[in-house]
């Protein structure tokens, strides 16, 4: 409904009747996020209609850091996690890391943990690329104990989702 742009023709319409249904029946509504719940209320609220919410926790949430050392220089990366989205960014983030392998003295990988989204063709093309390139390495479909190892072995934990609502595909 707040970005139509990036939904299924008459898919807004459909998520409209959604939020119709939820209100005239549910008790209580589980979302994977708080923007998600947040919006769900605001949508709610213009119904005259008040459902208890509870926030499901995402992969990031329920990361359990791993007890040993940290990563060491020649094998250290970034990670990012996310489902693939224009809304997202990715395309100005991979612009931007592009700039840094040519610019850092010691550039690290990147590592890609995400699933594609909607109208993500031009993000895939270009993720494509990057592994072509040598400096991106893209996993699908990451159960949330691997998921975990990989936030362990990160050189950078703090630039992980690129904008957006995150990881809510990997819970």
């Amino acid at each position: 409904i707040e970005h139509p742009e990036y939904a299924r023709p008459k898919g807004a319409q459909e998520h409209r009747q959604r939020i119709g249904t939820i209100a005239e029946f549910a008790d209580g509504v589980i979302t994977p996020s708080a923007a998600t719940r947040d919006s769900l209320l605001e949508h709610l609220s213009g119904e005259g209609r008040f459902v208890r919410t509870r926030i499901a926790p995402l992969a990031a949430d329920r990361v359990r850091w791993v007890d040993r050392p940290g990563p060491t220089a020649s094998s250290a990366y970034f990670v990012m996690v996310g489902t693939i989205e224009p809304r997202k960014n990715y395309l100005r983030l991979l612009d931007a890391f592009r700039i840094y392998r040519r610019t850092a003295l010691h550039p690290r990988p990147l590592l890609l943990v995400a699933n594609p989204g909607w109208k993500s063709e031009a993000e895939l093309r270009e993720i494509k690329l990057a592994v072509r390139e040598g400096w991106l390495t893209w996993l699908k479909g990451v159960s949330p104990d691997r998921l975990a190892d990989r936030y362990a072995d990160a050189h950078s934990r703090d630039a992980a989702v690129p904008g957006g609502y995150g990881a809510s595909d990997y819970h």
